[in-house]
């Protein structure tokens, strides 16, 4: 799947700012039809659309950041759109979830940019996997999910600090609290969708 081709799932998210990089196929037209929508993608490979089989090319239209309209070729008239996608020999599909990868950077060796990684492969959401914990997660949900256009939720790790400090969540007793812990998914219930527990022998 080309990196392009899940450009419609961005700009149908709600999320943050336009894609990290500008398509060159986008153009700017005038329609003699009058504007109808904001954006309308055409001609992409369907993933997945209801009534239509996988792999039908389809015309997808954007307005007010919701899908207005699914489409066969030519039924969406010619410049409808006040931005048209070429979105021939690209996949048109929902924006794809990543259940587990580490982004919380700055914080953790394993830490990658959500944007380049994720929403840059068509990932419009992440699920950060225990890299912070119960004294960590605001910042990452200030400084990683507020400032990225990818969605970045958490597996809040039961290791109060998380992945960032040295020797590893457990390395000490002590950070292994359940109170702090559910302190926290009660504060943030929109963005800890579940807890972190590294088990090893």
């Amino acid at each position: 799947m080309r990196r392009a081709g899940c450009i419609q799932s961005h700009l149908a998210s709600g999320r943050r700012g336009p894609p990290p990089e500008p398509l060159p196929t986008t153009t700017h037209v005038a329609s003699s039809h009058g504007v109808l929508y904001d954006t309308v993608i055409r001609g992409g490979s369907a993933f997945e659309a209801a009534g239509h089989a996988p792999g039908t090319v389809l015309d997808l239209a954007i307005k007010d950041g919701l899908i207005a309209a699914i489409e066969l070729p030519g039924v969406i008239p010619a410049g409808a759109g006040a931005e048209e996608v070429d979105a021939t020999d690209m996949v048109l599909c929902p924006g794809l979830i990543d259940v587990h990868a580490h982004v919380f950077t700055g914080m953790t060796g394993l830490g990658l940019d959500p944007d380049e990684w994720c929403l840059g492969r068509g990932c419009t959401t992440v699920v950060d996997a225990g890299s912070a914990g119960a004294t960590t997660v605001e910042g990452f949900i200030r400084y990683i999910d507020g400032q990225s256009r990818t969605r970045c939720l958490s597996f809040l790790n039961i290791g109060m600090h998380g992945l960032s400090g040295s020797g590893g969540a457990y390395a000490h007793v002590n950070q292994i609290k359940a109170q702090p812990a559910i302190d926290a998914i009660r504060k943030y219930p929109e963005h800890i969708v579940g807890v972190k527990v590294l088990l090893t022998a």
